[in-house]
């Protein structure tokens, strides 16, 4: 879960949660939906009761848990992997250090 009230960019425990293979409930606040979709878990408002529901509808939909969680997975890999990584680097460092 990540649950600020208020800009969340940044949030490396919403990240580490996605990497680890979990489903994730966050709220909808600052760039949470560039990060979280249905796809792998819930963005709800910034609410005790939004929260709860979403969290209560994953505890009792075990497969669509594990399904957000392989995805949430799969996207930190792709998104922020070293792979990916590197890829987004190179360009920059081509324009800053010529290549002799």
């Amino acid at each position: 879960m990540s649950c600020q009230l208020h800009e969340n960019l940044g949030s490396s425990s919403l990240l580490e949660a996605m990497a680890t293979g979990l489903a994730v409930v966050a709220t909808d606040v600052g760039a949470t939906r560039t990060i979280v979709d249905e796809t792998i878990g819930a963005v709800v408002p910034p609410t005790a009761k939004g929260i709860a529901s979403a969290v209560v509808a994953l505890c009792l939909d075990p497969a669509r848990r594990v399904a957000c969680g392989v995805e949430a997975r799969a996207r930190v890999e792709a998104r922020y992997g070293p792979e990916g990584y590197v890829a987004k680097l190179l360009p920059v460092y081509g324009h800053v250090i010529p290549v002799k």
